[in-house]
């Protein structure tokens, strides 16, 4: 729990996370064949220490966004966590969260199958420390990864790039949406271990909001990400 203060309403958090702790959602992984260059015949494998938390199905026609948040250096915190949060598009409600210390490919490989089981759902993973799991996630064809415009450092263009980017002038706006989201609609996100890492979210000396020393802070960027990205895909089911 966070002794400064607290980026998130630390008593409503607290409130709606022992509620959420009594819910129950389907853990494992997915299961899938691959060749070297397709993914094809993905499962879904149950397994109570798994992976990934599903906490509601795909339901038939509704759009989906999956944002993810990358170890290594991740905005100036360090970060040992790939994750991965699902939004109903419609609803913003999380429907899914996947947490793992995983190679790249494989993390890549997860996010693909993740994202192919919320009917494409559109996919933007963080590329601040690697873009590898973008590379790898273009490479293996995902049909739907979000897009951000960057000016070329020669002509000055705007070009297109996949993956979002986390810098001073993105990261605050992301934060200051996922705080408002908490404030006003915490019923909407269901992932305890998430509802857990906004507990120890505070601001610094300095006043930067992050995890408090010692905690962790994947879950809570995944999530700001995935509310970021939502202008790519439909909101209507």
């Amino acid at each position: 729990m966070a002794s400064g203060d607290c980026w998130f309403d630390q008593e409503a958090v607290l409130v709606w996370l022992a509620l959420r702790q009594q819910a129950e959602s389907r853990r494992g992984r997915f299961l899938y064949d691959y060749d070297g260059l397709t993914i094809t015949n993905i499962r879904w494998q149950e397994d109570s220490q798994g992976e990934i938390a599903l906490f509601n199905d795909p339901a038939p026609g509704t759009p989906y966004v999956l944002g993810g948040d990358t170890a290594g250096d991740s905005g100036g915190t360090w970060s040992d966590w790939f994750t991965g949060q699902v939004l109903d598009n419609v609803t913003g409600r999380q429907v899914a969260r996947l947490r793992a210390k995983l190679d790249e490919d494989e993390y890549a490989r997860q996010m693909f199958c993740l994202g192919m089981h919320y009917n494409t759902a559109l996919i933007g993973v963080e590329v601040n420390f690697s873009t590898h799991p973008v590379k790898e996630l273009a490479r293996l064809r995902y049909p739907k990864l979000y897009v951000r415009e960057v000016p070329d450092t020669y002509t000055g263009k705007l070009r297109q790039s996949f993956g979002w980017v986390t810098s001073p002038a993105t990261r605050s706006p992301i934060l200051a949406v996922l705080k408002e989201t908490a404030r006003d609609d915490l019923h909407l996100i269901q992932d305890p271990d998430t509802l857990e890492e906004m507990l120890s979210f505070a601001r610094n000396e300095r006043g930067r909001p992050e995890a408090l020393p010692g905690k962790h802070d994947d879950l809570v960027l995944g999530l700001a990400i995935a509310y970021a990205i939502r202008g790519q895909q439909s909101q209507v089911a």
